[in-house]
């Protein structure tokens, strides 16, 4: 006997043991793991090395060419053999590395772009998760208050204080509440799993969210010029600009050197000089059209300056006033709210209240209850708009990603 039950005990504790903890994220945890797990999100890594090597390219000399040209004549059958280099004396690879500096820096801010809404996503992700998780707890908290209340009610009953009819209203109310929890279970389970996705874990995965910090109002806005949306738009009109100059610079005259082998004749050493003839308007068009692309990409960077702008000042007074009201909910509306469901509760057992009234009072508790955590959550989500506005989950990914290239 004493054997089994040492057995089962090693059974139970080997269970128990084995089973591993849901792991804890808090919102600046839950951005690291993203940009660690999320394949979006590493993909821009690769990016933005990609950039950097289409930028290497361009520093290289132009490719030596080799012409072979066979010939047929009266004196017979020939070939001619030219190896030819050109030097670029008239600055077409300055050209081509401006232009390829100005397309790295556009595919950066690409990248930056994409980096500052993907995070973004991501905590508001987190914090739709937290507190639909929470709005469950309280719905949770709810049912078991109104089925207390129906248990008091059936005493009360029972011995003759209430109505019967008292005791169909609570089993009506506590319907409804539990059709309340069975909502916001589904919303917790579909938040959770939105936010594995950009997690990078099993969309089943069960996960503790820790409560972020106490809410504050939000800081003055700093400057939109470091803004993602800026620098991109900012890279395609030097890059419209670096792509024109180097058109105009390909139409000027280049030297080379060359290499001639001839089958009847000794072999010598030359200079090439190029020189564009005839274009038939090509590169005239050609420059046309950049000069109208890159005067369109300036009017769309004075576009950007002023949305920027805009766009900054309505996040911030957005946060502002979700701060406000957050803050009239906890100072104000809350207590209150307490204080009526605890009243509510006393007449409840003393019966001077009417069911009507206890529910009533329940009722409005509980949609307090539930407006001041959907308050919380709005400040966050706007906190959140307010970052992505000022470009901070950008130079968050900036910063993991240097430190990443550093430790490799």
């Amino acid at each position: 006997m004493r054997r089994k039950l040492v057995i089962s005990w090693v059974l139970i504790s080997s269970g128990l043991y084995g089973q591993t903890a849901p792991p804890r994220f808090t919102v600046e945890q839950a951005l690291q793991r993203a940009m660690e797990a999320n394949g979006a999100l590493r993909a821009l890594r690769q990016d933005w090395l990609a950039a950097a090597h289409q930028a290497e390219v361009a520093r290289a000399p132009q490719a030596l060419f080799l012409h072979w040209t066979p010939a047929l004549t009266t004196g017979g059958t020939g070939e001619e053999l030219i190896i030819a280099q050109m030097l670029e004396l008239n600055g077409a690879r300055a050209a081509r590395e401006r232009t390829a500096r100005a397309e790295q820096q556009l595919a950066h801010a690409q990248i930056l772009k994409e980096a500052n809404q993907l995070l973004s996503e991501t905590a508001r992700a987190f914090y739709h998760a937290l507190y639909a998780e929470r709005l469950r707890q309280l719905a949770e908290a709810e049912v078991q208050r109104a089925e207390q209340t129906l248990a008091l009610i059936r005493q009360q009953v029972e011995i003759g204080v209430r109505p019967g009819l008292d005791q169909i209203q609570a089993e009506i109310e506590l319907e409804r509440v539990r059709q309340t929890l069975s909502a916001r279970t589904v919303e917790a389970d579909t938040t959770r799993a939105t936010l594995n996705r950009w997690l990078g874990l099993e969309q089943s995965a069960r996960v503790n969210l820790e409560e972020p910090r106490t809410p504050s109002p939000p800081k003055p806005p700093g400057a939109w010029s470091s803004h993602p949306d800026w620098l991109h738009q900012q890279a395609r009109w030097r890059s419209m600009q670096a792509l024109r100059r180097q058109t105009q610079i390909e139409g000027l005259p280049d030297v080379g050197v060359q290499m001639r082998l001839e089958k009847h004749a000794q072999p010598g050493f030359g200079l090439i000089f190029s020189l564009p003839f005839v274009d038939y308007g090509a590169r005239r068009k050609r420059l046309q059209a950049l000069e109208t692309a890159t005067a369109a990409e300036a009017l769309r960077l004075q576009t950007t300056q002023h949305a920027l702008q805009t766009e900054l000042a309505n996040a911030h007074l957005q946060a502002q006033n979700a701060y406000q009201r957050w803050e009239a909910y906890q100072r104000d509306i809350l207590p209150r709210a307490q204080k009526l469901l605890q009243s509510a509760q006393v007449g409840l057992e003393s019966g001077h209240l009417s069911i009507l009234q206890v529910l009533e009072a329940q009722r409005t508790a509980r949609q307090i209850q539930e407006e001041a955590l959907l308050a919380e959550r709005a400040y966050w989500i706007a906190i959140t708009d307010y970052a992505e506005k000022q470009a901070d989950f950008a130079a968050l990914w900036r910063r993991q990603h240097e430190e990443g290239t550093r430790n490799e």
